[in-house]
C-alpha cells in the first residue's frame, strides 16, 4: 500500500512538472487562451479610456470652433446690416451734387455783355499849333508827331480800347487877329469809338500847323466827352501831345483838377515835344494834377519809345478792366456756389441726423454717425478747397499777363 501511494505521488509530481515545462498539450492551450484574454482585456480598457477622455475633449473643441464661427457670421451679418442701413438712410437724404451751385458757374471767358460794362477810353488831344511847323532834322514836328501817333493807333487797335481824337491850332493862324478863331477852333476829328486806323490817319493827313494853343479848353471838351459816353467803372485816359504852353488865356492845371474831381476815373497823360523852361513846367503840372504820366520827347525815336510804353499800358489796362469785371463775376459765382453747396450739405446733415433713431438699429447707430460725419467733413473740406482755388485762379491768370 505504501508503494502504491508513493507511485501516485510520483505520477502527480511528474504531471505537474510536465505542465510547468509545457509538456502537457491541454495546459498549452489554456495558456494561449489566457494570453489572448489578457490582450483583449487590455484593448478593451484602452478603448474605454479613449472614449472617456478623448471624445468629450474633441466635442468641446468642435463646439468652441462652431461657436466662434457662429460669432463671426453674426458679426459679419451685423456689419452688413449696419452698412445697408447707413446707405439706405444716406440715399434718402443725400445731397444732389448736380444741383450744387447750379446757375452759379462760369466759363472763365469774357462775355460781350460784361465787356461792354467796363472799357478803356482814350481821348487824344493833338497839337497842330503854329510852333509844330518847326523842323527837327529836316522834318516838321507835326509830321514827326503824325507818323508816331499813327503807328501807336495801329498798334492798340486790337486792344479793345475806344479812341477819340481832338485837334487844336489847325484853324486860323498864329497872328493876333486870328487868335479868337484859332482858340475856338477845337475839333473832334474822331468821335470816341472803336479804333479805325485808316479813318484817323486820313484826319491827321489834313492837319496843318498854323494857330494857337487852347489846352485848357481842349481838356474840358475831353472831359465832357468822357462823362457823356463813358462810365465811372471805365478806365479813362486823356493823352495830351503838345509842344507849347497855354496861349488862349485858360488855366489847364486848374481844369485838370476839375477833371479829377469829376469822379469818372480820368487820368491825364502828357507828352511834351521839344519843350523846356516854363512850357515844360506847365505840362508837368498838368500831368501831376491829372494823376498821370509826363514824358518828354525830342525826336521821332523818342516818340516811338514813349508810345511803346503807352501801348503796353493801354493793353494791360484793357485786359485789367475786362478781367477785373470777370473776376467780380467769377468770385461772386464762386461765393454763390460755395454757399449753396454748404447750405445743401447742412440740410443733408440735419435730415440724416433726424432719421438716425428711426432708421438705424441701436447697435449700428455709433458706426453710422461716425461714417456720416467723416463724409460730411470731407465734403465740406473739398468745397472749401474748390472755392479757394477758384478765387486764386484769377490772380494766376493776371500774373501771366504782367
Amino acid at each position: 500500500m505504501e508503494n502504491n501511494l508513493q507511485e501516485v505521488v510520483e505520477n502527480n509530481a511528474e504531471e505537474v512538472l510536465n505542465d510547468s515545462l509545457g509538456n502537457n498539450s491541454n495546459g498549452g492551450k489554456n495558456k494561449k487562451l489566457l494570453v489572448f484574454s489578457i490582450v483583449g482585456i487590455f484593448c478593451f480598457a484602452m478603448i474605454v479610456l479613449f472614449s472617456v477622455f478623448y471624445f468629450p475633449g474633441l466635442k468641446t473643441k468642435n463646439e468652441k470652433t462652431g461657436q466662434a464661427n457662429s460669432k463671426l457670421n453674426s458679426a459679419g451679418k451685423i456689419i452688413a446690416t449696419c452698412d445697408t442701413e447707413y446707405e439706405n438712410l444716406l440715399s434718402a437724404n443725400k445731397l444732389d451734387e448736380t444741383l450744387c451751385g447750379q446757375g452759379a458757374t462760369r466759363t472763365g471767358e469774357f462775355k460781350d455783355a460784361e465787356i461792354k460794362k467796363a472799357k478803356t477810353n482814350i481821348i487824344m488831344i493833338f497839337d497842330s499849333s503854329g510852333s509844330m511847323a518847326t523842323k527837327i532834322e529836316g522834318k516838321s514836328k507835326i509830321d514827326i508827331a503824325k507818323n508816331a501817333t499813327n503807328k501807336f493807333i495801329e498798334n492798340i487797335k486790337s486792344s479793345g480800347a475806344n479812341l477819340g481824337v481832338l485837334v487844336y491850332g489847325h484853324k486860323g493862324s498864329n497872328n493876333q487877329g486870328d487868335k479868337a478863331v484859332s482858340c475856338a477852333g477845337i475839333e473832334e476829328a474822331y468821335w470816341l469809338d472803336v479804333i479805325k486806323p485808316d479813318i484817323i490817319k486820313s484826319k491827321f493827313n489834313n492837319l496843318n500847323a498854323t494857330g494857337w494853343t487852347p489846352i485848357a479848353k481842349s481838356l474840358e471838351m475831353a472831359k465832357d466827352i468822357l462823362i457823356k459816353k463813358a462810365t465811372k467803372e471805365d478806365k479813362n485816359i486823356i493823352m495830351l501831345i503838345s509842344d507849347g504852353e497855354e496861349t488862349c488865356n485858360g488855366d489847364p492845371v486848374a481844369t485838370t483838377k476839375e477833371i479829377k474831381n469829376a469822379g469818372f476815373n480820368i487820368k491825364v497823360n502828357v507828352i511834351g515835344f521839344d519843350v523846356g523852361g516854363t512850357t515844360e513846367a506847365q505840362l508837368r503840372k498838368i500831368a501831376e494834377a491829372g494823376d498821370g504820366q509826363y514824358s518828354s520827347v525830342k525826336n521821332e525815336k523818342d516818340f516811338e519809345a514813349i508810345f511803346q510804353q503807352q501801348e503796353n499800358m493801354v493793353n494791360k489796362m484793357d485786359f485789367a478792366v475786362k478781367s477785373g469785371v470777370e473776376q467780380l463775376y467769377d468770385i461772386s459765382a464762386s461765393i454763390l456756389k460755395y454757399n449753396q453747396c454748404i447750405t445743401m450739405l447742412d440740410i443733408e446733415e440735419a435730415s440724416f441726423m433726424l432719421n438716425v433713431e428711426e432708421k438705424i438699429s441701436p447697435n449700428c447707430k455709433t458706426t453710422a454717425e461716425e461714417k456720416y460725419f467723416k463724409r460730411y467733413d470731407e465734403m465740406r473740406g473739398n468745397l472749401k478747397n474748390t472755392f479757394e482755388s477758384e478765387k486764386n485762379n484769377f490772380n494766376s491768370i493776371v500774373n501771366t499777363k504782367k
